[in-house]
């Protein structure tokens, strides 16, 4: 009898001890269930900002291809667009601690900080977007010029002309001189999930 009952005991410890393994199994695994979910869910967000800011991009390619050549000659603060490319900017995420010299003036909070945004508003999703445009000059006025270089583009063809100028050959065609803006745009999301994209335009 006593071998009986000692047996039974020593089944009943290894079936608490069994529960205890599945109980701690069990939620290791509702913890990694979770865990995916959430990153999904950020990744989702995430993938959210970032198609509202190529919106913002858009939209301000659209701006610069609206206005006239010597309205882009000058910035415009109010308008996000600076017609030069700012060297001193370079904190495009606005988030160093320690100074707002090289700062972008995303919120409105930071008066010292040398550009300035345009916001265009919340989109169909809830995102806030916002875009700042430099024109890749070093100075504000006409582009190209010896005092004011800039980044630009020469488009060439594969085409040749029998007659160039005063001269015959087979001179490649060329096209007219295009320059280079910078478009930064940032977008939060509702739960305030940030994407910040660049893409450089030639226009």
């Amino acid at each position: 009898m006593n071998t009986s009952y000692a047996q039974r005991g020593a089944t009943l410890i290894f079936v608490l001890i069994l529960l205890v393994v599945m109980l701690i199994g069990g939620i290791a695994l509702v913890r990694s269930v979770d865990t995916g979910l959430i990153i999904a869910g950020n990744l989702a967000f995430k993938r959210t900002t970032t198609h509202a800011a190529d919106f913002g991009i858009e939209q301000a390619r659209t701006w610069l291809q609206g206005v006239t050549p010597a309205t882009l000659e000058n910035d415009n603060p109010g308008l996000g667009y600076y017609a030069t490319r700012q060297i001193v900017v370079t904190d495009f995420a606005g988030v160093r601690p320690d100074t707002q010299a090289d700062d972008i003036d995303w919120d409105g909070d930071r008066p010292s900080a040398p550009a300035k945004v345009l916001s265009i508003g919340q989109d169909s999703a809830g995102n806030q977007i916002s875009y700042v445009i430099h024109r890749m000059c070093d100075a504000n006025g006409p582009p190209g010029t010896t005092s004011n270089p800039c980044e630009s583009f020469t488009p060439t063809s594969s085409a040749t002309s029998t007659t160039r100028g005063p001269a015959y050959g087979s001179g490649a065609l060329k096209g007219q001189r295009a320059y280079l803006y910078r478009i930064t745009v940032r977008a939060i999301g509702p739960r305030n999930t940030r994407s910040i994209i660049q893409s450089v335009i030639i226009l």
